[in-house]
């Protein structure tokens, strides 16, 4: 399974290559840290659960009565 996902993720940047989708993809699949140390970078950048959710906007939260998500509150 693991894999497949590195197929899947290698014919996505080919297809894809300069679209502006990259980033989304590394932070989808939690990739980001992986691809960073294998290009030798020493930026340490964490992505926690923060950065994989979006904000819960106020007008849907009021009128759906939905809870925002953790790490926004």
């Amino acid at each position: 399974q693991d894999r497949f996902r590195e197929a899947v993720l290698l014919e996505l940047q080919h297809e894809l290559y300069e679209e502006g989708f990259a980033w989304y993809d590394l932070k989808r699949t939690q990739t980001f840290d992986k691809v960073q140390k294998a290009r030798g970078s020493r930026l340490n950048v964490p992505i926690g659960a923060y950065n994989n959710t979006w904000l819960i906007p106020d007008t849907e939260i009021l009128n759906n009565n939905i809870p925002q998500n953790p790490d926004y509150r």
